[in-house]
């Protein structure tokens, strides 16, 4: 079956590539994919249409030679979106998704569309939350009348620096496919509401939302913003070099630095300093994640193009691992298990994780311990199953299922689980479903509270059973 219509999906990570997957599976005619990124090892457990021998190459055009099919346009732009080119990739869509991950960059693609009039699918996803909201042709309301303008020109907020729930965000991702194909039906009927996800304080809602008259990017008569999305800063050459016995980390990014050097500094004696060399991002966000673990920022200085920093290790403290189709998955694939023990590749590869509160090195070994059996058919038992082996689970077993429930999903390893799908459906929402059917699985097995009664509802609104 054919759904006449362009869907324009502005990121294609860890939100857009389910997305815009299962627009393609759906039938849209039309995909315009645009990112500017390349794919990354650490995008493996949660980019549902990214495989390890991708690792290098444009997110944009893999997934569009993913996508590709009969009576299917699909067209990649490796760029990112701004006032520079807004008018020519919004010139021929019906519905803009915005999966982008960063405040600035947001408020650059929903001010731009509402803008040209056309609706926009905003998605979210941060840690335990994840959000959706479809804002009809020239907003009113719109997500500025909700949260206002979120940035002032970086992009601070994103799941790179504070991690993400790969279930959490598959299911964001999913529920925007089911709005953009609602809004591709009837473009100009008004907002369904914020749908909100909270899972790490077992939160799900949707919330009614209204026009602010004084809203800028859909108030009457207001003065509207120039958007400019800042790219990501790159270090000049080196103008000081970092003595021997340092940990040079001018060149690693969110939150790599962050991890690398919780790391390095927890192998201290404790009292014993180590000195850490920041680039711009490590500068903004190391220091005081250092300080949270109780650890001390003895001395602080510039140093050519580098933040020194001089740490002692707090006393007393715990390891850096601890936490704030039928067939078999196993380590061979994209997300299971632990591909280097535990080493430098290891911690790259799950870092969104491995950063969450909660979560740590140790809750990540304690998936990659953990065996799943995924029993029954269809999209959201597909959809469970491929979070949990992405996610680094480490062998996720299908079989048939006979009963009451669509999907029942049973752990083995350092904490046994059972949880049971009684309805799922097909399409984008069942494949959310079975995206928080994960969540709970994952949460679960390291004993995190797990919350099981979050409602889909045929609509695309979600609540609580």
């Amino acid at each position: 079956m054919s759904v006449r219509g362009t869907v324009l999906v502005v990121g294609v990570g860890g939100l857009g590539t389910p997305c815009a997957r299962s627009l393609a599976d759906a039938g849209v005619e039309g995909l315009v994919l645009v990112d500017p990124d390349v794919v990354d090892v650490s995008n493996l457990p949660r980019q549902v249409l990214f495989e390890p021998g991708d690792v290098g190459r444009p997110k944009a055009e893999v997934a569009a030679a993913r996508l590709a099919g009969p009576g299917r346009r699909v067209r990649a732009e490796v760029a990112r979106f701004d006032a520079s080119n807004a008018a020519g990739l919004l010139a021929d869509v019906d519905v803009v998704v915005d999966a982008t991950d960063g405040a600035a960059s947001k408020d650059a693609v929903h001010g731009l569309s509402v803008a040209a009039g056309r609706p926009v699918v905003h998605a979210a996803a941060l840690g335990s939350e994840g959000r959706v909201l479809d804002v009809a042709p020239g907003g009113r309301p719109c997500l500025a009348c909700l949260f206002g303008l979120l940035a002032t020109g970086d992009d601070a907020d994103t799941c790179a620096r504070f991690g993400v729930f790969p279930g959490v965000v598959r299911a964001a991702g999913e529920l925007a496919a089911a709005a953009a194909l609602a809004r591709l039906a009837r473009p100009d009927a008004p907002t369904s509401g914020l749908r909100v996800l909270d899972l790490g304080a077992g939160r799900a809602v949707t919330l009614s939302v209204t026009a602010d008259p004084a809203c800028p990017v859909c108030g009457p008569g207001v003065a509207r913003p120039a958007f400019a999305v800042r790219d990501a800063a790159r270090r000049e050459p080196a103008s000081a070099v970092p003595p021997a016995g340092a940990l040079d980390l001018r060149d690693e990014a969110c939150p790599m630095n962050l991890l690398r050097a919780r790391r390095a500094v927890a192998a201290l004696a404790p009292g014993a300093t180590l000195e850490v060399w920041l680039g711009e991002e490590g500068a903004a966000t190391v220091p005081s994640g250092l300080a949270s673990l109780g650890h001390a920022v003895v001395a602080s200085a510039p140093r050519g193009d580098a933040l020194v920093l001089a740490v002692r290790r707090g006393p007393g403290l715990a390891s850096p691992g601890a936490g704030s189709g039928p067939g078999s998955i196993d380590a061979g694939s994209p997300g299971a298990g632990s591909p280097a023990g535990d080493g430098d590749a290891w911690l790259r590869r799950f870092a969104r994780q491995i950063v969450l509160p909660g979560v740590g090195e140790d809750g990540q070994r304690r998936w990659g311990e953990t065996h799943a059996t995924v029993a029954g058919t269809g999209d959201a038992a597909d959809a469970c199953a491929e979070t949990l082996a992405r996610g680094g689970f480490a062998s996720v077993r299908r079989v048939a299922r006979d009963g009451d429930a669509d999907v029942v999903v049973g752990t083995r390893g350092p904490v046994a689980a059972r949880f049971a799908l009684a309805r799922a459906g097909a399409g984008p929402l069942a494949r959310a479903r079975g995206a928080l059917l994960a969540d709970a699985a994952m949460r679960a097995a390291i004993g995190l509270p797990a919350t099981t009664d979050v409602v889909v509802r045929d609509d695309g609104t979600v609540g609580r059973a």
